[in-house]
């Protein structure tokens, strides 16, 4: 069985000699009040925040600290079904390193015990395993105490300061597959925020005249804060931050802003720490309505303003990074963007989230912010991105709301090599790739951005390429062999947005577009015969035709279907007849015939056209018509744990009428639950995104570009072993079939 290693014995009896040698001031105590600390079976980060500014980021993993829990999975008498579970932890920063941030300084040397700079913390508590399922999810309190032994001002005297906090601890379970009977702990995931949602850590960058709070309530956060200000070599205000570990991009709503001084601030950042020196990006809005755009380059540097503009309260604002640039954007509505400005940071990770400095170090300035989404760029599965060819500056990608934003570089996609940035997925039979090209930077009159299908990553490949350039010119080419000159096909005019398909039937490729100068129709812009292999690399690719110089191109949604359109398809639950679906090639669009009683109460029958879904994909379709065979019939997409009838499910769905539900089994057998409802006509487009592992909301909208949300539901998706999402329609007549017609291409 594992044991307790005695080097934590050690390193307790070295710091009671270090405390009678050194001598140390106590002060404190410092309440830790929001934080976390998320460990799957190995690693994770550990994130603190409190009173006096007080931070402090790690990671800590299985080698790095005492983590009990983690011991069942190792002994299966420790998990047994109605046994305790200890989820403490022990750990000091010998093992854990990372930085501490109190009363506007970073402390980056922390060690051991013996160091006159460190921090030990311990949590507490433990709760009772669940009866065994496939899955479970347990919860308990938990205590967190601790010590930060620091210097001040770089001398000799060391202060030890007193940490204590609680919180709440997340155990996500599962089976055990080696040991029957028993569970394995699979994440645990501590969260300190009594008054913020998980993930979210709220503290008082540098000295600020006032305390400083934020607080989430009804869907909004009230977030108060003192300070100077953010300007100059350092500043002084309340951040409520997420860490940013890649590219991404966080948007929030700010709803109001207390006129405590002209200069006072709301607004999202961007930040390399929470020290007060920090480098970083800004956008943020004053009382009057004004907004800026600002960075410090470098820790210390002065702070430059590099745009503004005027936009009246409620202003939604936008910070994406891709690469290395970060792209401040504002928008009146949350749909239509207007990019402001654009600065470079080059370091990961970062700090992201919002900010308040009152301008005036005696009062606190209160905003008031709403519709915060943040997104890290972790590509659902299957994508894939690289740089193909010397490109200069390294591209990049980020997928948030369904959406990618592709940065590249490079000279071009023409002659007999290429150089540009490649986000892909492999497909080994007749296939095609759609999406909607929202935007293209005009880097050059050649610059690029469409979709490929490519034999190799190599830059002479073969390959076939239909894009837009930011005139709006439409290109359909294609280099024949490894090396071959690319050849012009055929072109036409266009205007964003524009949506590009190229379909894939034999050695035969066709190119089609749709934008309002194509009629709003389909249109074919060419065909050609092509020698690729039948595993193909199908993507979007990005060129700004300039090798030292970053382009950005926004794509909307994107699918790749391979053969009938990528869906398998099954009858749940006892149908009555046998449904099915077929899709076109050409049109895009899948219709679906489903019989069946209902989707509703604890057992389900009804057809299904399904794919994998991860829990960070998104998943959309537009339901274009169904049929009226009964005032309950349905026609919807569907996230859905397995294909058992009693499975747990999240349902977005319309009726003949129009009228939309949005329901969920949140569990196998459960009794389904009715969430919200909508009036909508047909045809509607549907999205359910996940804005984490556990949290599905739904959006309705008369087009991609103009989404409103109905509601949201917790569902432990990212639990699931392997989640499904797709097109499910129920005739609520087991008699006879219900004919729905979807397409999932703006």
């Amino acid at each position: 069985m594992p044991t307790i290693r005695s080097a934590g014995f050690s390193r307790l009896l070295l710091a009671l000699i270090y405390l009678l040698v050194a001598g140390r001031v106590s002060a404190g105590p410092i309440s830790v009040t929001s934080g976390y600390v998320d460990l799957g079976p190995f690693s994770g980060p550990l994130l603190l925040a409190g009173e006096r500014g007080f931070t402090f980021h790690s990671r800590m993993g299985r080698t790095s600290g005492f983590i009990f829990a983690l011991n069942c999975n190792d002994d299966p008498l420790r998990c047994l079904p109605g046994t305790t579970l200890n989820v403490g932890i022990r750990a000091d920063t010998s093992e854990l390193g990372g930085a501490a941030t109190l009363d506007g300084v970073t402390h980056t040397g922390l060690s051991g015990p013996m160091s006159p700079e460190s921090i030990a913390i311990e949590i507490t508590g433990s709760l009772v395993l669940p009866a065994l399922a496939p899955t479970a999810v347990a919860t308990a309190p938990f205590t967190l105490t601790g010590t930060f032994a620091h210097t001040v001002s770089g001398g000799p005297e060391v202060t030890r300061e007193s940490l204590n906090g609680s919180g709440t601890v997340t155990v996500s379970l599962k089976a055990h597959s080696a040991y029957p009977g028993s569970w394995y702990v699979t994440r645990l995931f501590y969260s300190l925020n009594h008054d913020l949602p998980a993930d979210w850590l709220s503290a008082d960058v540098g000295l600020v005249g006032q305390p400083g709070s934020a607080v989430f309530s009804n869907g909004s956060f009230s977030i108060r804060g003192s300070g100077a200000d953010i300007w100059g070599p350092t500043d002084a205000f309340r951040f409520l931050y997420q860490p940013l570990m890649s590219d991404g991009e966080i948007i929030a709503r700010i709803d109001t802003l207390t006129n405590t001084n002209q200069y006072a601030k709301a607004g999202l950042m961007m930040r390399q720490s929470a020290d007060t020196a920090s480098a970083h990006v800004l956008i943020d809005v004053k009382p009057e309505t004004g907004v800026e755009f600002m960075t410090r380059s470098a820790s210390g540097d002065s702070t430059s303003f590099i745009a503004g503009a005027m936009q009246p309260f409620p202003v939604w604002l936008k910070l994406t990074r891709t690469a290395t640039t970060i792209i401040g954007s504002i928008s009146a509505d949350g749909r239509s963007w207007t990019v402001v400005g654009r600065a470079d940071l080059p370091t990961t990770p970062l700090l992201a989230g919002m900010v308040v400095t009152s301008h005036d170090d005696s009062v606190t300035a209160e905003s008031l912010v709403a519709q915060v989404s943040m997104s890290a760029s972790t590509l659902p599965s299957p994508w894939s991105l690289t740089d193909i060819g010397d490109v200069g500056p390294a591209g990049g990608a980020v997928f948030a709301g369904g959406n990618f934003t592709v940065q590249g570089a490079g000279a071009d996609i023409w002659s007999t090599a290429d150089a540009f940035t490649f986000l892909f997925q492999s497909v080994s039979t007749d296939s095609q790739i759609t999406t909607q090209v929202t935007s293209l930077d005009n880097t050059d009159t050649y610059a690029k951005a469409g979709v490929m299908m490519r034999a190799s990553l190599d830059p002479s490949s073969a390959h076939v390429i239909l894009d837009v350039r930011p005139g709006g010119q439409i290109e359909l080419m294609m280099r024949g062999a490894s090396g071959g000159e690319t050849a012009f096909i055929a072109g036409t005019m266009v205007s964003f947005p524009v949506s590009l398909r190229l379909v894939r039937t034999g050695a035969v490729i066709t190119g089609y577009v749709l934008s309002v100068l194509s009629g709003g129709q389909w249109t074919a812009v060419g065909s050609v015969s092509s020698s690729l292999p039948p595993a193909v690399l199908t993507g979007l690719a990005v060129t700004s035709h300039r090798a030292g110089t970053l382009t950005t191109a926004v794509f909307g949604t994107t699918t790749v279907a391979a053969g009938s359109g990528a869906f398998r398809s099954q009858d749940i639950g006892d149908v009555g007849i046998a449904g099915g679906v077929a899709y076109n090639g050409q049109s895009g669009t899948y219709t679906v015939a489903g019989a069946g009683a209902d989707i509703w109460e604890t057992s389900d029958s009804f057809q299904y056209a399904y794919e994998a879904f991860c829990y960070q994909c998104v998943f959309v379709a537009r339901v274009v018509s169904l049929q009226d065979t009964n005032p309950f019939a349905k026609a919807g997409i569907m996230i859905r744990e397995s294909l058992a009838a009693d499975a747990a499910n999240i349902l977005l769905d319309v009726k003949p009428s129009g009228d939309i539900e949005f329901m969920v089994r949140t569990s196998t057998g459960a009794p389904t639950q009715f969430i919200s409802s909508a009036k909508v006509s047909t045809p509607v487009w549907l999205k359910l995104t996940m804005d984490n592992a556990t949290t599905v909301t739904a959006w309705i909208g008369p087009d991609v570009n103009q989404w409103v949300s109905i509601g949201s539901v917790a569902v432990p998706v990212g639990a699931w072993a392997s989640p499904l999402a797709g097109l499910a329609v129920t005739s609520h007549d087991p008699s006879q079939l219900n004919i729905a017609v979807f397409d999932r291409t703006p």
